[in-house]
């Protein structure tokens, strides 16, 4: 199911939680997560911003569930299946996203603790595509500039290995930073699979249906047309920067890295697109990472 159909269900079934008060993106709204982990919140004013913030939609394992709509026994035999019987997907003409230049700051992206770098994308998944090689990760990404980004990508995963052989070639990798996505999209990200096998397609086999994507104006990735925001760049092969401290899964404070650069072009939104965010250390965190 999208992101959108899934908050006015909640909506509907008085099972989402209003904080209409003004609310500031520094600490505050990480605070209102914490508080309320297991629970879905929508942020209906932030200061600043007139992008509404939704969180902890996949919180519990209800909710991880009822979002995929699955039974609660059956989550691993369902993904077991999505792994082996990949679905599709397919580019659709209508594409439904405004697009803006690439200044960052009209986004309401977190600073969730006291000693984090700074503002970090949590929720974001980044499709890539090299060459025909195609894929789709989470990585935390932390505001170092109105277009630019930097990144943690793990040694030896897929996209560590994409950007290490760009660079050995002097050349930048295609992205596109996908935030506020389906179910399956998500999971299909925090998933672990051969080296090859595009997670999109494992998506697709969740959402019982063809994914349809719109292919990025600015580089060669595409991303699901239900979306809420992308960011379409580049990750650089000739630029680094410092990256940490950030609450990691462990609740503790990670170390500080030398890590790539991620430079934005465009910004693309839908209308009235809300801003998905994504607790460093909560409960939906532990699910998506396990």
């Amino acid at each position: 199911m999208q992101i959108r159909p899934f908050i006015e269900k909640l909506e509907k079934e008085h099972r989402l939680l209003h904080v209409s008060k003004d609310v500031g993106t520094d600490y505050e709204i990480a605070a209102y997560l914490k508080k309320y982990d297991g629970k879905p919140v929508i942020f209906d004013s932030v200061k600043g911003y007139s992008i509404k913030v939704v969180g902890n939609l996949m919180s519990n394992m209800d909710l991880f569930c009822e979002w995929l709509g699955i039974e609660n026994e059956n989550w691993i035999e369902a993904l077991k299946y999505a792994i082996e019987n990949p679905g599709s997907y397919e580019e659709t003409e209508a594409n439904p996203f405004q697009y803006y230049e690439p200044d960052l700051n009209i986004l309401p992206i977190l600073k969730h603790y006291p000693y984090d770098q700074g503002r970090y994308i949590t929720s974001g998944v980044v499709f890539v595509n090299r060459k025909g090689l195609r894929n789709i990760s989470f990585h935390r990404l932390a505001v170092i500039g109105e277009d630019r980004l930097v990144g943690r990508l793990v040694e030896q995963r897929d996209l560590h290995t994409i950007y290490m052989d760009a660079k050995e070639h002097g050349e930048d990798v295609d992205i596109a930073i996908a935030i506020g996505n389906s179910a399956g999209v998500l999971v299909a990200a925090a998933t672990s699979v051969e080296r090859g096998k595009y997670e999109l397609n494992i998506a697709g086999s969740l959402e019982k249906e063809n994914i349809k994507v719109v292919n990025a104006k600015t580089n060669s990735t595409h991303y699901p047309a239900d979306s809420m925001i992308v960011l379409e760049g580049k990750i650089l092969h000739d630029e680094t920067a410092k990256e940490g401290p950030f609450v990691d899964l462990t609740n503790t404070y990670d170390i500080v890295r030398e890590q790539p650069v991620f430079v934005i072009d465009k910004i693309a939104m839908q209308k009235d697109a809300i801003y998905q965010a994504l607790l460093p250390g909560g409960n939906e965190h532990k699910i998506l990472m396990g």
